[in-house]
């Protein structure tokens, strides 16, 4: 079986959080798990040379998105002005698809660990992978924009997705209640990462402690990046008001992960609150560091808002840390019965915690020995495991999703070909095309032929002119082909921009025949 795997989202930083962390450990064991699978990675500029660490793994990459395009120098400069309102590059990075990559490649399934379907072609199954939906919970946390874009990402993903793995049965629950989506369709895989962090020895954990000043101190850990949904400022609350309650116990909080920009906001927060020397902030670190941060702590806190799963949970509990954690979200999920849990709106509840699991050595004991045996619940071998039988499984069935569409540029230009694909509908359906042949063109006239059920038109579009073509659809899914016959390429009129184009798209919608109503619209300019 073969396997394209789309890590174009990917960057390389700390801001990805447990994601990347997911991603790594799933490529590796996914390569290693059957050797007769083949898995291909569909990377971007910025993340192709980082993925070449699994070449040794027999994994290949295949390089899906380029430079950005930029227009020359030198040109007149009227033609300039209308190359940049017909091209809109100035300052765009053009998205450079090879053409049917799945395809080309012979690929049996595509894989989207980073939830976005962006890569999919007509016929072959797509996996995505759903993390959390924390804009159904806390809109505030997000603005206007923000929301629209996440709710129109996800339910493309539910459009699109033939299959979706959660990573809790609280993810999987809100994919089904708040977007509708088949509960056939979805199942839990838990993450299983916790195990990375147990391959410290003790003279490399005294000397990372060391460096950042926290041998024999009591400290509680949190490893997470500034986003409201943490709950840094809740957290910072309750350390101020377990120090003014106990000035005897030199207690201390250890965070780490970034800042996000925001690094004068949270020095204020610590001057205003007087937690000078008594909360360390250490940024992003190396995963060695981290460990040893890890199994030096006293205990973990984890005082988020939401989660989609919890790593850091499982990782103290791999480690034999007591956990103390907010009893939300999938949170209570991850902890089972070994861990302390309490309001994280409650910063009073907080302090007292903390203050019971440094003074009450039974219910550290306790925690820690339910703690061991809650985490082997995330086995790393059974988690590869399930996600290639669960491939296999997407991969045997014939993909039934439709509502896609491939060959058409963010700035409105086609390729020579272009792709839609719809779905099954019992409605009387047309399908409307409205195109444009711009002036730019050194062409006088464009044919187009579209193909709809092997039944091929002929168009001709004459330059300068809009012109809508209205195809009736069947009720079952088909496909439809727009194929342009008389393409140019920009760089021979002044532009550094290799592709090969054909037309400008201004609309493509299905309507229904009887009402009128519109049924979808997959491009508009």
């Amino acid at each position: 079986m073969k396997v394209a795997i789309d890590v174009v989202p990917i960057r390389n930083t700390g801001e990805m959080g447990g994601a990347l962390l997911l991603v790594l450990e799933l490529i590796k064991g996914l390569a290693l798990f059957n050797k007769s699978d083949k898995y291909y990675l569909l990377t971007a500029e910025w993340n192709h040379q980082f993925f070449e660490q699994f070449e040794k793994f027999g994994v290949e990459r295949i390089c899906v998105h380029n430079t950005s395009l930029k227009v020359e120098k030198n040109g007149n400069l009227l033609l300039k002005k209308i190359l940049k309102k017909l091209f809109k590059i100035f300052n765009i990075k053009i998205k450079k698809k090879s053409k049917s990559i799945l395809r080309t490649n012979s690929i049996d399934i595509l894989f989207c660990p980073m939830s976005a379907i962006s890569l999919a072609e007509p016929g072959i199954p797509t996996l995505s992978l759903i993390y959390d939906l924390q804009h159904e919970y806390y809109p505030q946390f997000f603005s206007d924009e923000e929301i629209h874009h996440r709710k129109k990402f996800y339910n493309g993903i539910c459009d699109l997705a033939d299959y979706v793995v959660c990573i809790s049965e609280f993810t999987k629950n809100t994919l089904i209640e708040k977007l509708n989506y088949p509960e056939n369709k979805s199942k839990v895989i838990y993450i299983s990462i916790q195990d990375r962090l147990n391959n410290i020895d003790s003279t490399e954990q005294d000397r990372i402690l060391d460096k950042f000043n926290l041998s024999k101190k009591i400290y509680a850990y949190y490893p997470a990046n500034f986003w409201l949904h943490k709950n840094h400022r809740m957290l910072l609350v309750a350390m101020s008001i377990f120090l003014n309650k106990h000035p005897e116990i030199d207690f201390h909080l250890c965070l780490t992960g970034s800042l996000l920009g925001q690094e004068n906001s949270f020095n204020e927060i610590i001057n205003q609150m007087n937690l000078q020397g008594k909360v360390h902030h250490f940024g992003y670190l190396s995963e060695l560091e981290v460990s040893a941060l890890m199994a030096g702590a006293n205990f973990l806190v984890f005082p988020s808002l939401f989660e989609g799963f919890g790593i850091p949970v499982a990782e103290a509990m791999s480690n034999g840390i007591p956990v103390m954690c907010s009893n939300n979200t999938s949170l209570p999920e991850v902890g089972g019965d070994a861990a302390q849990y309490f309001d994280p709106r409650k910063p009073e509840e907080i302090a007292e915690i903390m203050y019971m699991l440094i003074t009450d050595n039974i219910l550290r004991q306790k925690l820690i020995t339910k703690g061991t045996e809650q985490v082997k619940k995330f086995n790393s071998e059974t988690m590869v495991k399930h996600y290639h039988d669960t491939l296999h499984e997407v991969a045997k069935k014939q993909s039934v999703k439709g509502n896609l569409l491939k060959g058409v540029y963010g700035d409105n230009w086609t390729e020579p070909e272009v792709l839609i694909s719809v779905g099954e509908d019992s409605r009387n359906r047309v399908i409307n095309i409205e195109m444009h042949l711009p002036p730019v063109s050194p062409h006088k006239q464009a044919q187009v032929y579209v193909t709809i059920d092997n039944k091929k038109k002929k168009h001709t579009l004459i330059n300068g002119q809009v012109q809508v073509i209205k195809e009736i659809l069947p009720s079952t899914s088909c496909d439809i082909c727009i194929e342009i016959e008389n393409t140019f390429r920009p760089k021979d009129i002044g532009i550094m921009d290799k592709r090969e184009l054909g037309i400008q798209m201004i609309k493509i919608e299905i309507k229904d025949n009887i009402t009128g109503e519109t049924i979808r619209t997959f491009h508009k300019a």
